[in-house]
């Protein structure tokens, strides 16, 4: 039997799982935008570092972002799932 997720759920897996792409290509793109600098101004390594630099920032704010939102998004699907139960057991107890 297959086990049944709300919609919520598979969402933020879906933003969780685009972790590693995006930390990989900001990193890729700091180092190539970095290398392309050196080789156009003549200034290696300087380039690269910066380039590499501002590429792992770039992938950490992506991080940080990512899981944020995904964990707020869990936050209020968590809220309402815990609301429901409690109007759930209000009704069958009579005091709703």
């Amino acid at each position: 039997m297959a086990l049944l997720r709300p919609g919520s759920y598979w969402r933020t897996v879906g933003e969780l799982g685009t972790l590693g792409l995006s930390f990989v290509l900001a990193l890729a793109i700091g180092t190539v935008a970095g290398l392309w600098l050196d080789e156009r101004f003549g200034t290696s390594p300087w380039g690269l570092l910066v380039g590499f630099a501002l590429g792992f920032a770039a992938a950490v704010l992506n991080v940080y972002r990512i899981t944020t939102r995904a964990l707020a998004a869990s936050a209020s699907s968590t809220d309402a799932a815990a609301a429901d139960a409690a109007r759930d057991r209000e009704r069958r107890t009579g005091r709703g």
